[in-house]
């Protein structure tokens, strides 16, 4: 270590100068609660006193950060003796009031107090490692079916808010249109999420797999092509075409970039994705409300 700086039990006085000294410093995040953030490269720029953490600014996205020095790796093993003694130097400091009840929203990254924190039924309680703001959550409602019900970004369950509370849970009945025993998402159609989403997309065009024909089916298909959307899927459905059975089916590859990236299966890699589309959203609210032009939100697609 330096003999010039300060030792580990050092005045509050001395932050400013250890911050200064890795300023610019390459650093990794890692043992976050907030995973969407661990093992992303970043810069220091600056020490925080008041919260004994690093500030750093994200490689790539340009966001800042407030992260403990305990979950910021020096790239650099020379600054580690610097980094070791801020982190002295914040176990040392109270902690800030509310700062153990903050979160970072996993959609939007930014940071909120505790009672901005979205109670879904299924995740996101106040243990869970990933959480999400309250307002993304209903952006995900605002742009499901109807504008009504969305799905949960971890676990894909249906939800909806009814007088602000995120709940869940459907009338299971047979639908009129798979004739499948499932959760009904159109009381009035008696239909199910996926038939509801077959009709809310435009017609979509399947390959047979047993004669190679192409037939139109209004039940999402692609759906269950867990390996891919050139694999078939594993669910059948009656082909009208030439075999006069039920057989499986994948959607033509013309027709790939009209499944919005929330539907795809997981498998297909198109979830982050759909986050981004969300956060565009949330982060276009946020400059607006700073007093700042607000971006026009996007779809992407597949090509």
């Amino acid at each position: 270590m330096d003999a010039g700086a300060p030792p580990v039990g050092a005045p509050a006085g001395a932050a400013p100068c250890v911050g200064a000294a890795l300023l610019g410093k390459r650093v990794r995040l890692h043992s976050l609660n907030s995973i969407v953030f661990n093992d992303m490269a970043a810069a220091v720029i600056g020490w925080d006193h008041a919260s004994g953490r690093w500030m750093v600014r994200l490689e790539g996205s340009g966001k800042e950060l407030k992260v403990k020095p305990a979950n910021v790796a020096f790239e650099d093993p020379a600054d580690e003796p610097l980094a070791a003694m801020a982190g002295a130097m914040a176990a040392a400091a109270p902690a800030p009031v509310g700062e153990a009840d903050g979160f970072t929203c996993a959609v939007c990254y930014e940071d909120y107090a505790a009672e901005r924190r979205a109670v879904l039924p299924c995740c996101g309680t106040r243990e869970s490692t990933v959480q999400y703001c309250q307002r993304c959550i209903e952006i995900i409602v605002e742009q499901g079916f109807g504008g009504t019900v969305g799905r949960c970004p971890t676990c894909s369950q249906l939800i909806s808010i009814q007088g602000g509370v995120i709940t869940g849970g459907h009338l299971v009945s047979r639908c009129r249109m798979c004739m499948q025993e499932k959760p009904i998402a159109c009381p009035r159609k008696v239909l199910c999420e996926l038939c509801v989403l077959g009709h809310s997309l435009p017609p979509m065009r399947y390959e047979c797999q047993k004669c190679g024909r192409i037939q139109q089916i209004p039940h999402p298909m692609f759906r269950y092509q867990e390996e891919g959307p050139r694999s078939f899927g594993n669910v059948s459905w009656a082909c009208h075409q030439r075999c006069g059975d039920y057989t499986m089916w994948r959607v033509v590859e013309q027709d790939v970039h009209m499944i919005p990236p929330e539907h795809c299966p997981a498998s297909w890699g198109r979830r982050d994705e759909w986050l981004a589309q969300i956060r565009e959203v949330r982060q276009g609210e946020l400059a607006q409300d700073a007093g700042e032009e607000r971006p026009a939100a996007s779809r992407c697609s597949v090509s």
